[in-house]
């Protein structure tokens, strides 16, 4: 029998983990629970990222929504929440000049869930922003 000890690797703002160290770092970098971090969607789109606070403060503070339906205040839900975000979110995106990565970050390091973020689609705009890229890099082949 063979018995092998292999390193694993975490992020220390989310739960990611891997086997490859230097993947962990580049995440790690990006990741969007990282208040100090460096957003890879803004250097591809060539645009000037904001800082973190800036886009914080344009949230609402999410436990202000939070309305308790029952005697023992365990289960709640944030049904305000929902309407509080569509002017934030407006100047959020004005503000990240649209950038998805950014305004998710924002989102999540506010502990704002992307539901309540109604018209806010990351995955859905990523695609987006890749599809008009590729779009644009067809004219520009070479044989």
């Amino acid at each position: 029998m063979n018995k092998v000890k292999r390193w694993r690797y975490y992020c220390d703002y989310c739960k990611k983990a891997g086997g490859n160290k230097a993947v962990i770092v580049k995440h790690e970098e990006r990741c969007t629970n990282n208040p100090k971090r460096k957003c890879g969607m803004c250097t591809f789109l060539e645009l000037d990222q904001k800082p973190i606070s800036e886009m914080l403060n344009l949230l609402p503070e999410p436990e202000k929504y939070k309305v308790f339906y029952n005697e023992d205040k365990t289960a709640y839900e944030f049904h305000l929440l929902k309407e509080a975000m569509i002017e934030p979110l407006k100047k959020l995106r004005e503000l990240t000049d649209n950038c998805p990565a950014c305004i998710l970050a924002a989102l999540r390091q506010k502990k704002i869930y992307t539901n309540f973020a109604e018209g806010f689609d990351y995955k859905k705009e990523v695609q987006e922003i890749f599809k008009e890229h590729n779009s644009n890099q067809q004219g520009d082949l070479c044989y």
